[in-house]
């Protein structure tokens, strides 16, 4: 073997056989002088790399191998006039390791990169993918001579023989239109194949003593050089099969031949680097989709035991082919598969891998080429079954409820006023629901994707301060959406805190009108009237006529939308206790005597207040302590006729009385008789120079309040129990006891109704003569 005939793997790389690497290894003291003792003849700039390599090794000594790693001659020297017929046959002289001459002054070493030590270390075995077609062999000698050892010899392998490895086996794809004159963008696109099979060259072995045999079968064959066809004799390391595939997979067996004489390469037998396969993916894959299912065929290649098929939305940020992407078995045939979508209206990803069986192992090829199918969407309206408002005891929410639509999601826009109505007449754009002002002003929203035709049920919490929501559900289906029809919910406060004031022929009551309501909704016994704000407003409250024996009056805040009522919680319900109403006379009799007359107004009275007769000598009297008490004496003198000032007659008829000339009046009751002289007194105006009379209720009992004006107007509400005084027989107020019901009412004391004089037709004859004949 002529070791001068090398050249290096890489610039600056020395080709030094592995077995040099190990002795130098072996060194007790690996220095540059020891180092350059083990290198062989014709090795250039042999003292540089003999320091470079005494680098590497001081400071870590690799363990001495076992064996060597090629069983080969020592190199050894020839001389210039030796003839190949002297060395025919003749056995190789021991080796005589001749060192290039010591130079006159030291070599500077050379910079090393760290990928060219790594280099140094494995001795320059790495393979190359540069094919250059000056190493094949292609005259047909080298076909006879190893298709002749091809059936002669035995292919086991030499002991001690350690393979640099095996072969590299790429499959490449190409893929590009087709041209043509009649234009490549109405053409099917071409896809070129091929196989690249790379190997590491035999260690320490020269190119130019070392043949590669390339050996290929389109199915598993035995590791022999004749059980395949032969694709190229090279001296390389690289060789590219662009034959087009005829199978699922390609076999690959790369065999070397080396030689120190010639005819050495006769009878030499191969040796077997590696070997390995190129699996080949399916081809002509077409993909349809039709109703939410998508259909792919491919034409089968013999030698796929299966082919697995992996999908997912497109825009994935993980491996398409990862396992939890794959279809299962039952949608996956031979040469084709079926795959229903979970949501339509998407674009869905397609990857193919084949798997063969090679040496008893499943093997799996790279998947191929990604393929998009843009899946239909039947997008549709989606109306909301049920939406409704509720109180969890905590706060007040929403619920909704909806039938998944077949493709797309569904999301659901919570808004305080509603989206634009044109939305609804057909799907548009998904970007136009952000250019809706109803859409782009909230943040409430609902979205969920579900199995096509199960329903869907999503509550919400209320949003804080509003009266009114807008639920309107919209079908999302990738780019495109369509708005449904919006369902109103309306929330409705209490009405809180209402007034109630009493104006002698009617009643006005008064309140904050309560938030979210439309009208008001009010009810009395014998009235039913609805009340919106504009109303309200113009005549200052809620004007009644209540019933003077007392009424109940039920206050509701309404919302009102599309003819439905929406009510408030909790109605308002005020118990009104009535009101009693007095009138009075003062007639002038014959003898200039004055008589004063009272009764009860609508009905008689069997629990009538105390009155008081007051004189005011320069204008009308205005409330019961504004003048003098005027005595009076019974008309109708039931023992000693008593002269007081404190008129009090404890049954009191009514009008009706004096419209039935003289006839008694009974009470409902029954109980109570009473007429007309039952309820007059003589009034003593002997003493009147002029001025004016005004009747009053007196209360008499020294721990209720005095009376003020004969007309004044008392108030009350619900929340609270104090009343104003005035002419009246007594306070009103709620009941101690039992002042609130359940729902929420006041009830009222019943010796606490109100009562008030009205004067009618006796006003004119107030006011007293100052001179003559009074009245």
């Amino acid at each position: 073997m002529n070791w001068s005939q090398k050249k290096p793997l890489a610039p600056g790389t020395p080709d030094l056989p592995l077995e040099v690497f190990a002795e130098i290894a072996a060194l007790d003291n690996p220095t540059s002088e020891a180092v350059l003792a083990q290198f062989p003849s014709g090795v250039k700039d042999a003292r540089a790399t003999a320091e470079v390599i005494a680098g590497i090794f001081t400071g870590r000594r690799p363990p001495r191998p076992a064996a060597a790693a090629w069983p080969t001659p020592a190199p050894t020297t020839r001389s210039a006039d030796a003839t190949e017929s002297d060395t025919e046959g003749a056995a190789e002289p021991a080796a005589v390791p001749t060192p290039d001459p010591a130079p006159a002054a030291p070599e500077e070493p050379a910079a090393v990169s760290l990928a060219d030590q790594l280099k140094l270390l494995l001795g320059g075995a790495t393979s190359s993918t540069e094919i250059d077609d000056a190493d094949f062999e292609d005259d047909e000698i080298f076909h006879q001579i190893f298709a002749a050892s091809d059936t002669a010899y035995d292919y086991s392998t030499p002991d001690g023989l350690i393979s640099p490895g095996a072969p590299t086996v790429t499959y490449e794809s190409t893929t590009a239109a087709r041209g043509d004159r009649w234009g490549a963008e109405d053409q099917e696109p071409e896809t070129t194949e091929s196989v690249l099979i790379t190997w590491k060259p035999l260690p320490g072995r020269p190119r130019e003593t070392t043949l590669y045999r390339v050996i290929a079968a389109d199915h598993e064959v035995d590791k022999e050089p004749g059980a395949g066809t032969e694709l190229v004799i090279t001296h390389g390391t690289a060789f590219r099969d662009t034959r087009p595939p005829t199978s699922g997979f390609r076999h690959y067996m790369v065999w070397a031949y080396t030689w120190d004489q010639l005819p050495e390469l006769v009878s030499q037998t191969p040796l077997l680097l590696g070997e390995d396969i190129a699996i080949f993916p399916p081809h002509n894959i077409r993909l349809a989709e039709s109703g939410g299912t998508v259909n792919g065929t491919w034409d089968a290649r013999p030698g796929h035991d299966t082919v697995r098929v992996f999908h997912a939305r497109k825009g994935y940020s993980g491996r398409l082919d990862a396992p939890v992407n794959m279809l299962a078995d039952g949608m996956v045939e031979r040469s084709g598969f079926s795959h229903r979508v979970d949501v339509r209206g998407l674009t869905y990803e397609y990857t193919l891998t084949p798997l063969v069986s090679f040496r008893g192992t499943t093997r799996s090829g790279n998947p191929t080429p990604t393929q998009t199918m843009q899946v239909s969407a039947e997008i549709q309206q989606v109306e909301l079954t049920t939406a409704d408002s509720y109180n969890d005891g905590v706060e007040d929410r929403i619920i909704l409820e909806w039938t998944a639509p077949p493709t797309g999601s569904v999301k659901v826009y919570l808004t305080d006023t509603p989206p634009d109505p044109e939305l609804q007449l057909e799907q548009i754009a998904k970007g136009h629901l952000d250019r809706d002002r109803a859409f782009s002003a909230t943040e409430w929203t609902v979205e969920d994707t579900d199995e096509p035709g199960s329903t869907v049920s999503k509550s919400s919490v209320w949003p804080a301060g509003w009266h009114q929501v807008y639920a309107t559900p919209v079908n999302i289906v990738e780019e495109r959406a369509w708005v449904g029809n919006s369902r109103v919910l309306h929330k409705v406060d209490n009405l809180d805190e209402p007034r109630l004031i009493e104006r002698v022929t009617n009643q006005l009551i008064t309140f904050d009108w309560p938030g979210g309501a439309d009208l008001i909704d009010v009810r009395t016994t014998n009235d039913h009237l609805r009340l919106d704000q504009t109303s309200y407003n113009r005549q200052g409250g809620v004007r009644l006529s209540l019933m003077s024996t007392g009424d109940t009056v039920t206050l509701t805040p309404v919302a009102v939308y599309a003819g439905t009522d929406k009510k408030a919680d909790t109605p308002t319900v005020i118990r009104y206790p009535g009101l009693r109403s007095y009138s009075y006379n003062l007639e002038l009799k014959e003898n200039n005597q004055l008589v004063l007359t009272i009764w009860s107004v609508d009905y008689p009275d069997a629990n009538a207040p105390h009155f008081r007769l007051i004189h005011n000598p320069t204008r009308l009297p205005l409330f019961i302590d504004d003048g003098d008490p005027v005595t009076c004496s019974k008309f109708k003198a039931v023992g000693p006729n008593q002269i007081s000032s404190d008129l009090f007659q404890p049954t009191l008829p009514s009008a009706q009385v004096f419209t039935g000339n003289g006839q008694a009046a009974h009470m409902a009751s029954g109980l109570v008789t009473a007429t007309a002289e039952d309820a007059s007194w003589w009034v003593d105006n002997t003493g009147f120079q002029g001025g004016y009379l005004r009747l009053f209720i007196d209360n008499v009992d020294a721990n209720l309040p005095e009376q003020t004006v004969a007309d004044a107007a008392p108030s009350w509400s619900t929340q609270s129990s104090g009343f104003g005084s005035g002419a009246f027989g007594g306070s009103l107020s709620a009941d101690t006891v039992d002042s609130t019901s359940d729902d929420g009412a006041s009830t009222w004391h019943a010796a606490s109704i109100p009562g008030i004089v009205i004067e009618g037709a006796v006003a004119q004859r107030l006011a007293l003569p100052t001179t003559g004949r009074m009245m």
